[in-house]
């Protein structure tokens, strides 16, 4: 790999890595968006409502989690380019910096995927509780 492919490669990478992070915060509005709702549909006590809202708010969890996973799998691609470009360049400082970022976008010690649903429960109990009364 010469230092053209390694840049481009980089860039590329970096390009994606980027769109997961806008995409994260994207996630993050429109959750707490529906919280919002879920709240007021239920002080109105419109909870058919509420069971959809939630059921969003789900599914918008999940899919924040794979965003985050993605963005992590595309930082420890970048990690891998510039290690074989330092490697094939004799970049000891790029590699000294990159080992003290690397503490900054490491996978939690419990891991993302590990994290409990936070809409799942009540959902659960809602969907009971409204078959019952049918």
């Amino acid at each position: 790999m010469d230092i053209m492919e390694g840049v481009t490669e980089i860039q590329r990478v970096l390009r994606c890595h980027d769109r997961a992070v806008k995409q994260i915060h994207i996630l993050s509005d429109y959750m707490r968006s529906l919280s919002q709702q879920t709240f007021s549909s239920a002080m109105r006590g419109n909870f058919g409502h509420v069971m959809v809202l939630m059921l969003r708010q789900s599914v918008a969890e999940g899919t924040q989690k794979m965003f985050k996973i993605y963005r992590l799998r595309k930082w420890f691609s970048v990690q891998t380019v510039v290690h074989k470009l330092s490697l094939r360049f004799h970049w000891g400082q790029a590699m000294r910096l990159l080992t003290e970022m690397d503490g900054l976008y490491s996978l939690p010690s419990t891991g993302i995927i590990d994290k409990e649903d936070v809409a799942a429960q009540p959902w659960v109990v809602m969907t009971t509780e409204f078959h019952r009364n049918d």
